[in-house]
């Protein structure tokens, strides 16, 4: 009669590394409750699997089979790319595409933005004379009055 063998572990994970030759890096992430707080935390362990073809990228969701060892760290294959992730772009390639800031066209200001300059001086030499003339009041529904105030003595105050 011949043994039957357990079905082989695998393991879903993020690929982190895809950097070595025909080697990735997966991460598989998972939550654990804490013994003493109960607070879930995530937890994280670190895999090397064999990638014979190169065909799994960094970011990619992929899923891993326990199989003998191939090297020292290495005792998992590749077995299906889950999810492909889009829109890869290396490092490199992205800071060569992107302009400098100082080739970036910068916008011209013309009719659309309101000048301020042309409105500012007349209210500011409006405001500056009267306050010249004394303490400038707001009137409910009026224009503004100048009258001067009187002053109401501070408390310690020597006069």
């Amino acid at each position: 009669m011949a043994k039957e063998r357990a079905p082989k572990k695998t393991v879903v994970g993020t690929v982190v590394s895809d950097k070595m030759d025909k080697t990735i890096t997966v991460r598989e992430e998972r939550m654990v409750k804490h013994p003493r707080y109960g607070k879930y935390v995530r937890r994280a362990t670190v895999y090397k699997a064999h990638d014979e073809a190169n065909e799994a990228e960094a970011g990619d969701r992929v899923e891993i089979l326990f199989m003998r060892p191939v090297s020292k760290t290495k005792q998992w294959r590749l077995l299906r790319v889950v999810r492909k992730v889009r829109g890869h772009v290396e490092e490199d390639e992205a800071s060569a595409t992107a302009p400098a800031p100082s080739e970036q066209p910068v916008p011209e200001l013309g009719s659309s933005v309101p000048e301020l300059g042309s409105s500012v001086p007349e209210l500011g030499a409006e405001v500056s004379a009267e306050a010249a003339a004394g303490a400038v009041e707001a009137v409910p529904g009026g224009e503004p009055t100048t009258e001067p105030q009187a002053e109401e003595p501070r408390e310690g105050a020597a006069s």
